[in-house]
């Protein structure tokens, strides 16, 4: 920026250092030979600004012009293309800052098309190195992913690190191709990890990639970065001296951001009061020498700078000292409301003509300048002079559809504690019409307040109605709408609102040649008593008879007769004597004093109602005595009492609800005649009419003599006990129990123990016996039969000595076999009977006559015997067992797009093994294009789940579910242009709808991907366009063991693209979203194949000579030493080993040796007529 001090001008280039640089300045997109298709994921770049080795991006503006046909997003500084139409295209970024000059970089990006297709592969890098700074990793964790892109290839991607590395592949597996050239193993996949520990301290490493036979390599180099210095710096900082400082100057640049000084920095040092000021620049010796551009303003001649010296917009309001602007350096008109601060005008000094006593500034509508402060939206407004107005001759009017929202100028200042008259006038101008009054509402910080519905307001969001939609009478006639807003009024004001503003939504949902006017907005404060002085109102201002009053004080006034209506009692002065004066209808008051003596005659005179109990009428025709009971005239009869008239606690105790739970008694306990209780808990009604809880204390008591009584008084927690019946059975009282002594107990609530004497024999069947009451001295010697014994529970521990012969016999721990010859036979008799089938395992007699184990399984055949053996004599015997071993073959990829279920057995000798799953879900779809008063618009719809389920035949093993992408982010944007669909890992995110070329949004293709957003229209709704639908995330899993599981197979649901969001703002025909991809999966099955396998003998099974051209004597299969004595060559040709059809041919060599599953079969291409010598050691089947 220009650098300006008082007193001097100083010349400076703001631009030292200055630039602007692109991550990625090309980009060059594959597509088809038409131009289509193409992925441009990576076509983006990102642009920074700096200020010599200084990043100041932060503080720059970017835009981005696209070029005809350059689709793309800007997001912060990145720019992202993502569609081309051209073959080639450019976006130029901008970068701006106010006081310095604009930064363009062009981004260029082009097609390069596809030739006729050929084999061949692309590595791409996730970056180009690993990066150092200083000799250090920065950043210190680093990772580089090389992807293969293939065309029209399928064989299995190989990785070969140059240093020997074992490098990290997305399948995770170690191909040995590698070793068996003599060079390191190789990493197999789609995807190569190199990591930074790979590197080490070399400069560069190299990753060759094999793809069939087609071979890339990666460079990765090692890339080091130093720290650059920064640029120069301008700076200024006022001084208390006025001499040169260079520790001033140096605190100058430290303070500018600038660290220790360098070379080109410029300082001023200045004091404005003392008139100093001096520039000096950084020399490469490090010293301050003095800038001859700069000049000080006390070099200049006082007058000498005239004003065409001055540049337009250069004197600032710093530069001009106080109270130096008079009225006359003023052109008439020029200071609009905008120039004055708020609450720098006070009353004094303001002429205000029409408001009267409005609170709100401009209420007829004479000042334009406070009124074009509101924030506009659709249709015209404009101040507008005409002869019938409502006050003066200006009128707001209003063209149609208009949106005018109060901005901050526009408020003005309330006490909430006040009540306020709210005033509209207005009228038709051309119909119909209607409107809104927008009222906002800020508390002390200026924050706007919400809605909250609150008395006869309207309104949503920051906006409060009244009216709300009022439809303005034909015919022109002004109508007023008036509102009390405040404590006493029909609304009130937000408790924390201290500002308020109006605006309008006027010509609603009318035509848009509608037209109405406003003639008056006026908020004005409803008078209150207190701002009346005392006597102000005198008589003369009061009109005859309008005045009434809560009370009145009236100096020697007389009120007659006629301005009583009415006197009560209470304005009667006690003890005074008017007794003749007053009659009561008729009756003087006298005479009614008289009666009240004898009130019963006077009542038995009565035609009616009678002091005799016969006499006195209840209602109708029924009297007090139809209550009385029969035959006691002085009860009165229970069925003239109405049901549930009566309440509980108008009772005695013992007629109401109680629960006894836990309370026990028992007879001669603790001892002989005493009987005890345990404690528990009585529940009742208790005299409030409420449920009432009282826990008992358990206790015993002795019998003596006669009856012993335990009850229980309301509202104890212990049992009383007394002999006396009257006491027990009081009111309040509840008798529990009787106890006489012994065993003789009857208890009223509660449980008690019965002795046996009590229970009628015959009585007690099995749901009155407790389980596992009965013991086994309870039982009768030989009273249980079979028939009493449930099937399969006699456990072995109760069966004596002897046979035992069952169908079924079910060991749940330890069988222990402890007698010499004990053991568990089926078609043997012991652990050394080898001939036969069948299997023992048990004790046996060893030939020293001791006590030994053994165990045995085998089975006879037509030439030998077959059997595994283990005893104490023997040790571990295989004999002539078969041996097979299971080794894993790599499978492929399937892909799978519809739901389906997949067997994965394999038969014969393939063994399903490992299972790996690769899944997606399906993208959302983009949301659809919406105004902006909604806050949630049609989103688009998240993605389906994509489910694989593992099942052994109809058992399920395991579930993996891959989530559908969720819904878009809620809202509309700024644009009304939507954003495109999310890539995913195997599918390419929809194209977003365009406002200006009429595109509309398209579904994502391939799978997993978001559809894009619709983009809105120019219409009156001022739609917003939806943002793109997201992507599914990978789930990937592998290595899941499917070996033990007899018939695997995979049931698979594929989860379905999310639904594009509906056009909320009647964009139509492009303002829909667009749907997301279905979602996808890929399984591989590494099986296992099952080979035979056998053991070598420690000697030869056969010996002999045989001719160099065969035939092999028939020995089967086995180990084949062959050998040649007589020379250095046996000459023999090809030989087949197996059955299908592999050979070897032992030819240069005078020794050969080999394994055949086969008598081998000598084929041709042998030497000359040769004897030659052969070992052989039997392997395999016995034949």
């Amino acid at each position: 920026m220009p650098l300006v001090a008082a007193g001097a001008l100083t010349i400076s280039d703001v631009n030292d250092g200055l630039s602007a640089l692109l991550t990625q300045e090309a980009f060059v997109v594959s597509t088809e030979t038409d131009g289509s298709g193409g992925d441009f994921s990576l076509a983006a770049t990102t642009l920074n600004v700096y200020m010599g080795g200084t990043d100041v991006s932060a503080h720059w503006q970017i835009t981005a012009l696209p070029s005809v046909g350059v689709t793309g997003n800007l997001v912060g500084r990145t720019y992202t293309v993502t569609s081309l139409s051209p073959d080639a295209g450019y976006v130029d970024l901008v970068a701006s800052r106010i006081g310095y000059p604009s930064l363009t970089s062009r981004f260029s990006i082009s097609k390069a098309k596809r030739g006729a297709p050929g084999k061949n592969f692309s590595i791409v890098a996730s970056r180009p190195g690993f990066t150092f700074r200083d000799g250090v990793a920065d950043p210190a964790s680093q990772v580089i992913s090389l992807t293969v892109v293939r065309q029209n290839l399928t064989e299995q991607a190989l990785y070969f690190a140059s240093n020997g590395a074992s490098l990290k592949t997305d399948e995770g597996v170690l191909s040995l191709r590698g070793y068996l050239h003599g060079t390191p193993g190789a990493g197999s996949g789609d995807t190569c990890y190199v990591e930074l520990e790979d590197l080490g301290d070399a400069n560069e490493m190299h990753v060759t990639v094999v793809v069939g036979e087609v071979t890339q390599v990666a460079h990765i180099p090692r890339i080091e970065m130093t720290t650059g210095q920064r640029g120069t710096i301008q700076t200024a900082r006022a001084i208390i001296g006025t001499v040169w400082s260079d520790v001033e100057a140096a605190t100058a640049i430290t303070e500018a951001g600038g660290g220790s000084p360098l070379r080109g920095d410029v300082v001023t040092l200045y004091n404005t009061g003392a008139g100093f000021s001096q520039t000096r620049v950084r020399t490469t010796e490090g010293a301050w020498a003095a800038l001859a551009a700069f000049f000080g303003g006390d070099v200049l001649v006082d007058g000498s700078i005239i004003a065409d010296k001055i540049a337009a917009q250069a004197i600032l309001s710093a530069h001009i000292g106080a109270n130096q602007i008079v009225g006359t350096h003023i052109a008439a008109n020029q200071i609009s409301a905008g120039h004055i601060t708020s609450g720098a005008i006070s009353t004094q000094k303001l002429l205000v003509s029409g408001a009267g006593n409005a609170l709100n500034p401009d209420p007829a509508f004479e000042d334009a300048d406070y009124w074009a402060a509101l924030g506009l939206s659709g249709g015209s407004r404009a101040i507008t002079a005409v002869s019938n107005a409502y006050a003066g001759n200006k009128v707001m009017r209003i063209t149609g559809y208009n949106v005018s929202w109060p901005e901050t100028p526009n408020f003005f200042a309330i006490d909430p504690t006040k009540t306020y008259l709210l005033e509209i006038l207005a009228r038709e101008v051309v119909g119909p019409t209607r409107f809104y009054g927008v009222w906002q509402f800020r508390d002390a910080s200026g924050a706007l307040i919400p809605f909250t519905a609150n008395g006869a307001w309207g309104g949503n969001s920051n906006s409060w109605y009244f009216p709300s939609n009022a439809i303005l009478p034909s015919g022109g006639a002004w109508t007023r709408y008036t509102l009390a807003v405040g404590p006493n009024g029909a609304a009130q004001f937000p408790a924390n609102a201290r500002f308020m503003g109006f605006g309008w939504l006027a010509n609603y949902s009318e035509a848009a040649t509608d037209v109405m006017d406003f003639g008056m907005v006026r908020v004005s404060e409803m008078g209150r008593g207190e701002l009346i002085v005392d006597g102000a109102i005198t008589s003369s201002k009061l009109t005859t008879g309008e005045l009434i009053t809560l009370s009145a004080q009236i100096k020697d006034a007389i009120i007659t007769d006629a301005k009583i209506a009415s006197l009560s009692a209470a304005k009667l002065q006690a003890g005074t004597a008017l007794a003749g004066s007053l009659t009561v209808s008729g009756t003087a008051l006298s005479t009614i004093d008289e009666r009240a003596a004898d009130p019963a005659a006077r009542i038995n005179l009565g035609p009616i109602t009678k002091v005799d109990p016969g006499k006195i009428t209840v209602s109708g025709a029924t009297t007090l005595a139809d209550w009385r009971r029969a035959g006691d005239l002085t009860r009165i009869d229970g069925g003239a009492i109405s049901a549930n008239t009566i309440d509980a606690n108008k009772l005695t105790i013992g007629n109401r609800n109680i629960k006894f739970e836990g309370l026990q008694f028992e007879h001669n306990s603790p001892s002989t005649d005493r009987v005890s209780w345990t404690s528990g808990v009585i529940s009742y009604v208790g005299d409030d009419g409420n449920i009432s809880t009282r826990t008992i204390t358990a206790g015993n008591v002795l019998w003596s003599a006669a009856t012993l009584y335990l009850y229980w008084v309301k509202d104890a927690t212990t049992i009383s006990s007394t002999t006396a019946i009257a006491t027990a059975m009081a009111p309040n009282n509840v008798v529990l129990a009787a106890y006489k002594g012994n065993t003789d107990l009857v208890t009223d609530y509660g449980r008690t123990i019965i002795d046996g004497s009590k229970i009628k024999t015959g009585s007690i069947d099995t749901n009155q016996i407790k389980a596992n009451a009965i013991t086994s001295g309870l039982i009768a010697a030989g009273a249980i039969t079979s028939e009493h014994i449930e099937v399969g529970s006699l456990n072995a521990n109760v069966i004596g000595a002897g046979r035992l012969s069952s169908a079924f016999l079910e060991v749940t721990d330890t069988m222990i076999i402890d007698e010499a010859d004990a053991g568990f036979s089926m078609g043997k008799a012991s652990a050394y009977d080898t001939v036969g089938d069948g299997i023992f395992m048990g004790r046996t007699l060893e030939p020293d006559d001791s006590t030994g184990f053994g165990f045995i399984v085998g089975r006879s055949t037509t030439n030998h015997e077959e059997y595994i053996q283990a005893s104490k004599q023997t040790g571990l015997v295989l004999h002539n067992a078969k041996f097979q071993r299971v080794f894993a073959q790599p499978g492929s990829y399937v892909d799978v797009t519809a739901g389906q279920t997949i067997d994965l057995t394999a038969g014969g000798t393939i063994v399903p093994l490992v299972l790996s799953l690769e899944m997606l879900g399906g993208g959302s779809g983009g949301s659809g294009a919406s105004p902006q008063t909604i806050t949630n618009p049609g989103n688009g719809g998240a993605g389906g789940n994509t489910i694989v389920q593992l099942y052994d035949d109809t058992t399920l093993i395991a579930t993996y579910t891959a989530n559908g992408a969720a819904v878009p982010t809620p809202g509309w944007l700024s644009s009304r242009d939507g954003t495109g669909g999310e890539s995913s890992v195997w599918g390419t995110g929809g194209v977003r709808g365009r406002r200006d070329i009429d595109v509309a949004a398209t579904a994502g293709t391939g799978y997993g991907a978001g559809g894009g957003g619709g983009s809105a229209r120019d219409n009156s709704v001022a739609g917003r366009g939806g943002y793109g639908g997201k992507a599914a995330s990978l789930l990937s899993q592998q290595n899941i063991s499917i070996a033990s599981l007899a018939l695997p197979k995979l049931v698979i649901t594929i989860g379905a693209g999310g639904a594009g969001g509906a056009d909320e703002a009647d964009s139509s025909p492009h303002g829909a979203g667009a749907a997301g991809s279905p979602g996808k999966v890929r399984y591989k099955v590494d099986n296992g194949e099952v080979f035979q396998a056998d053991v070598v003998p420690l000697k030869p099974t056969a010996a002999g000579t045989m001719n160099n051209t065969g035939p092999f004597p028939n020995l089967g299969a086995g180990l084949w030493v062959l050998s040649y004595m007589a020379g250095d060559s046996m000459g023999m040709g090809l030989v087949e080993v197996d059955d299908a059809g592999r050979r070897v041919r032992p030819h240069s060599s005078s020794m050969a040796t080999f394994m055949s599953q086969k008598t081998p079969v000598y084929i041709s291409g042998g030497g000359s007529a040769r004897t030659i010598n052969y070992l052989f050691y039997k392997m395999g089947p016995n034949t």
